[in-house]
């Protein structure tokens, strides 16, 4: 009945998936529906646009709580990557919900309010169209390549970005097989791996020559096979330039790879332990206050076992 309803090249939703979703699609208000079998009429709203990236969950709307130890860690392992002029690899874990992408941002936000370039790459469970998506779409967001563009208007693109970072002469030899990394290029293919690894290479370090660089990867126990060995290659390679790789996991990316980070020459695991009693009343009396609400925290404490999501 909806979907009859609803307005031509539009979406209408009903109450449950209205409350299921209004934290990540802005809605607005609509009609209520007369619908056939239903003795009142049904409450819509029209969705507007989504406020978040797919698979992104939002941020609350309180400060981060409880994670200034581990803050420091990542902006001192920074500090030492631009002092050094030396690449390091952190991954950060911890289970669902811990509170992993909400680190990742505040130290997003730390270092572009210091002048550092931040690129973000996210892996899902679906809808990749590339073995490499994560890396791809740190490429893309230099390039300014939409998913909208045609082929040979992101092939202009990636093309031209290549050559403001690393020269014409770099942009002819590298741009080829960066297309194939990114999937604009459905045709040709490249045998050796390896090749198409040294240009991600090039195209990493010509990044960080430039600027100071963080590259945030989200979610990769989701990732490819194939997007894990590009990023261990980039962390073992990628040497004397200042770009700090982050990647963010659930522990069971170590079921699927026992030895990730081994051997790695500047390599930092972090993991998220549940926030102490103490931040979890601090963090559910600032939500509840958001909500307008004066009791209730210690309840949530009791349930929540510390962590952020399950608080919110």
């Amino acid at each position: 009945r909806l979907q009859t309803a609803a307005p031509v090249g539009a979406v209408l939703v009903g109450e449950e998936t209205y409350a299921a979703t209004r934290n990540v699609i802005e809605y607005g208000p609509a009609q209520p529906v007369v619908a056939k079998g239903k003795s009142a009429p049904v409450r819509a709203w029209l969705a507007i646009r989504a406020t978040s990236q797919a698979g992104e969950r939002p941020t609350a709307p309180v400060p981060m709580i409880g994670r200034d130890g581990e803050l420091a860690v990542l902006t001192g392992i920074w500090e030492r990557v631009t002092s050094e002029g030396r690449a390091q690899f952190v991954t950060v874990f911890g289970p669902a919900g811990i509170g992993k992408s909400r680190l990742g941002l505040e130290l997003a936000q730390q270092l572009a309010d210091r002048g550092a370039r931040v690129v973000r790459g996210r892996s899902t469970p679906y809808g990749a169209s590339t073995p490499y998506s994560a890396f791809a779409q740190l490429v893309k967001q230099t390039a300014m390549i939409f998913d909208s563009d045609e082929p040979a208007d992101a092939r202009t693109k990636l093309a031209s970005a290549v050559a403001n970072l690393a020269g014409p002469a770099a942009a002819e030899e590298h741009a080829p097989h960066l297309e194939v990394l990114l999937g604009v290029d459905g045709e040709r293919t490249i045998a050796d791996r390896e090749t198409l690894f040294f240009s991600a290479r090039v195209f990493v370090e010509s990044l960080a020559m430039s600027f100071p660089t963080l590259l945030l990867f989200e979610d990769i126990h989701w990732a490819d096979a194939s997007q894990l060995d590009l990023l261990e290659t980039l962390a073992s390679r990628v040497r004397d330039v200042p770009v700090l790789f982050v990647a963010l996991a659930r522990p069971e990316l170590l079921t699927e790879r026992p030895t990730w980070g081994g051997g790695l020459p500047a390599y930092t695991a972090l993991p998220l332990d549940p926030l102490t009693e103490d931040s979890s009343r601090e963090l559910a009396e600032q939500l509840l206050a958001v909500s307008g609400v004066s009791e209730g925290a210690q309840a949530v404490v009791e349930n929540s076992d510390g962590n952020p999501l399950f608080i919110e």
